[in-house]
């Protein structure tokens, strides 16, 4: 506990919560982290071909689901940017 709240000192200014610019940021990387996992779908289905030699994975499904998941972060996403962009 001691050390997270050392890290969190060290990174944003703050030893008790978190920074507008720390919440933004986490935000940032969970959206890249479900585009990546939605290119992963999207080429294991098209580039190699797996829809046709695994016809019980639903990579349509899957593509979706993380477009969805992608969507339901991004109005957090955008918020925690424009806090931490105007400073509050």
């Amino acid at each position: 506990m001691v050390a997270e709240r050392a890290g969190r000192l060290k990174l944003n200014g703050r030893l008790t919560s978190y920074s507008p610019l720390s919440r933004f940021a986490e935000l940032d990387f969970l959206a890249i982290g479900i585009e990546g996992k939605k290119q992963l779908w999207q080429n294991l289905r098209d580039g190699a071909d797996l829809a046709t030699r695994l016809p019980d994975v639903d990579f349509d499904g899957l593509v979706e689901r993380a477009q969805r998941q992608r969507d339901d972060i991004e109005p957090f996403r955008r918020a925690a940017g424009e806090a931490a962009l105007r400073g509050g």
